[in-house]
């Protein structure tokens, strides 16, 4: 949490539009990036996700490294600060 704005309470194509404002044009997200992406955005844990799309953990380990790389971050809370920038 951040200036008193919650990331949980922000609706999702909020958090969606944000986020997908930092993807560089030459590197626009996979379908399943995006997926993986959405359900990150829900607080969802790698095993959740992992169920969810019917893959394996490593599998989603891959994807979120590769989408975290196209976004500029290494980390979930990475993440979350962008979205929480003005």
């Amino acid at each position: 949490m951040q200036l008193g704005i919650s990331i949980t309470t922000m609706p999702m194509d909020t958090k969606l539009g944000k986020v997908l404002s930092f993807v560089k044009e030459s590197a626009p997200l996979a379908v399943r990036e995006r997926e993986i992406l959405e359900l990150i955005l829900q607080n969802k844990k790698r095993k959740d996700i992992a169920t969810e799309l019917c893959i394996s953990e490593n599998t989603v380990k891959t994807y979120t490294r590769t989408l975290y790389s196209k976004l500029g971050v290494t980390s979930r809370s990475e993440l979350y600060d962008l979205i929480l920038k003005d």
